[in-house]
């Protein structure tokens, strides 16, 4: 059970290999985790978004976080050294400035490494998902949503990005002609996070009205409602399989269950005090990490769940 932070965890990443673990925190810190004991291997100072999200690059070479006076910030994931700063894009309509940017929340490399995409806001009044190309450091905005963006996630593809905001709205963008694929409703309330099976075929969102849904990623339907829940569900992952999903809410509590049949296979022991902000799948082993408000992650061992019918 890995300590160290001062302050709620935010957001959890596994590196591709599942050896090292990252975790993000209001106390200003991005820290790293040797795997599988869980010791503290490296903090990186100086991020101090309200709230943000850490996320490693396909080849596990970098680590970036998005930071709300800047954009995104990237680094080498072993050094902590190299950093390299990807700026909001300038914004020609009025009020559309960078520096209107006062926070972000979510931050996704596309599977192939070339993009960054992270989302923002200006405090309250809209909401913008932003694009960089990874190489040259040119970045883009995708579009812009009417309420705060909380969560950005790319498609295995890597053809679409789907992101959602306060208001309820889950939208997913082209990267081809950079333009809204589809918009997704039926959240009674905010949407906290977005992410999408391994196989690309179905997106999670985790809400406020304490419901996780499924939808269809081709046709943005709707499949089916996870209910499980008892308050607002902050976040939700799937394991490397997609056979099962992971989800935690405002409670602490963190709960697993089946994508196909949004029916509780178990709920963890411990819960977090005051919350549980983020989840995240090993991608090479049965193991969920689970972050709470109370700066505490923690590694659960899911092997003794693990059906028969689970394994690919």
């Amino acid at each position: 059970m890995p300590r160290g932070h001062e302050g709620e965890i935010t957001s959890l990443a596994f590196a591709p290999d599942g050896m090292t673990l990252a975790s993000r925190s209001r106390d200003d810190t991005v820290r790293t985790w040797s795997l599988p004991l869980g010791q503290a291997r490296m903090t990186i100072a100086g991020f101090p978004s309200d709230m943000g999200a850490v996320a490693f690059a396909p080849d596990g070479a970098r680590l970036a976080a998005n930071e709300a006076s800047v954009g995104v910030v990237a680094w080498d994931a072993a050094t902590g050294g190299g950093r390299t700063y990807y700026p909001y894009p300038e914004r020609s309509e009025p009020g559309w400035s960078c520096y209107s940017v006062s926070y972000g929340w979510g931050v996704a490399y596309s599977p192939d490494g070339r993009y960054l995409a992270a989302g923002g806001g200006d405090g309250g009044e809209y909401g913008v998902v932003s694009l960089w190309d990874v190489a040259s450091g040119k970045g883009e905005d995708l579009g812009r949503h009417e309420a705060p963006v909380t969560a950005v996630a790319f498609s295995p593809g890597g053809d679409v990005v789907a992101s959602s905001d306060l208001e309820g709205t889950i939208r997913l963008w082209d990267l081809a002609n950079r333009r809204e694929r589809a918009r997704l409703r039926g959240h009674g309330g905010p949407v906290y996070a977005v992410c999408y099976s391994p196989d690309g075929g179905t997106l999670v969102s985790a809400g406020g009205d304490r419901a996780v849904k499924v939808w269809d990623a081709a046709s943005g339907r709707e499949l089916g409602t996870f209910s499980g829940h008892r308050d607002s569900v902050l976040c939700a992952a799937f394991s490397r399989d997609g056979k099962v999903a992971a989800s935690g809410d405002r409670s602490g509590a963190v709960l697993l269950w089946d994508p196909s049949t949004r029916r509780e296979i178990a709920e963890l022991a411990h819960r977090h005090g005051g919350g549980a902000p983020c989840v995240a799948f090993s991608p090479v082993a049965d193991v969920l990490a689970s972050g709470g408000k109370d700066g505490v992650v923690r590694l659960w061992d899911l092997s003794r769940w693990r059906d028969p019918r689970w394994v690919p």
